[in-house]
């Protein structure tokens, strides 16, 4: 595969909640971790990306979301 058609990316999130608006607000911190994997083929003629990826909350507040997660995408391409 040509380099121009491969990609790479980084995504860092950070998602706070405070408890209340006063002068000294809890702070609760939700951190996944993510990974993807993907591949950009043809069906016949269409062009089709596969993409499987994985999450793990590595730190998350009483009630928030935990364990690990799986995720399966398929997008058909139109290029012009």
């Amino acid at each position: 595969m040509p380099p121009e058609n491969r990609r790479s990316g980084r995504r860092i999130h950070a998602f706070w909640n405070a408890s209340s608006l006063t002068l000294a607000p809890t702070i609760q911190w939700s951190v996944p971790i993510n990974a993807s994997i993907s591949k950009l083929t043809a069906i016949g003629s269409q062009k089709v990306q596969f993409q499987l990826g994985g999450r793990y909350w590595a730190e998350s507040p009483s009630g928030g979301p935990e364990d690990f997660g799986v995720s399966f995408k398929v997008t058909f391409l139109f290029p012009k």
